[in-house]
């Protein structure tokens, strides 16, 4: 009798074990999932993203997590001007950057040539002082509230 319910007690152990692991594999697979939409979702800009404005479509001035990462990102495309923008300007021809570097702190410009989707600079304020007559670029604005 001992040796039968022994017999019983570990089949029915085994099967109970079983379904523990798939429960397990099933949980962890859903888990995979969501982690994987998530990422996916935070990448295109569904969450995330603190502040955007369209400049000249399909130009944005988009802050991903925080102000302070601030750039100009092309639809689709993502950043055509590095973090962290503290001033633009725009025409029907350009738009104009002055960016500040998070690692040397220093300033940068840039021109967007939006009839030849093309990305100038960066250049220095008085290099970029040289193109803006050159080119007829856009006055900066004051500043960008970063905050």
């Amino acid at each position: 009798m001992g040796v039968r319910l022994c017999g019983v007690l570990g089949s029915l152990a085994q099967r109970n074990f079983s379904r523990m692991t798939s429960r397990k594999v099933v949980i962890g697979v859903l888990s995979a999932i969501l982690i994987i939409v998530g990422a996916v979702m935070t990448l295109s800009w569904g969450w995330g993203v603190v502040y955007e404005e369209v400049l000249v479509e399909p130009y944005y001035l988009v802050a991903i997590d925080s102000r302070s990462e601030m750039m100009i990102s092309r639809r689709g495309e993502g950043e055509r001007v590095p973090p962290t923008v503290c001033s633009v300007g725009w025409s029907r021809s350009y738009i104009v950057a002055k960016s500040i570097d998070r690692h040397s702190r220093s300033e940068r410009y840039f021109a967007i040539d939006l009839g030849k989707d093309l990305v100038l600079g960066p250049y220095s304020a008085a290099e970029f002082s040289k193109k803006r007559q050159e080119l007829g670029l856009p006055q900066l604005s004051n500043g960008i509230e970063l905050h």
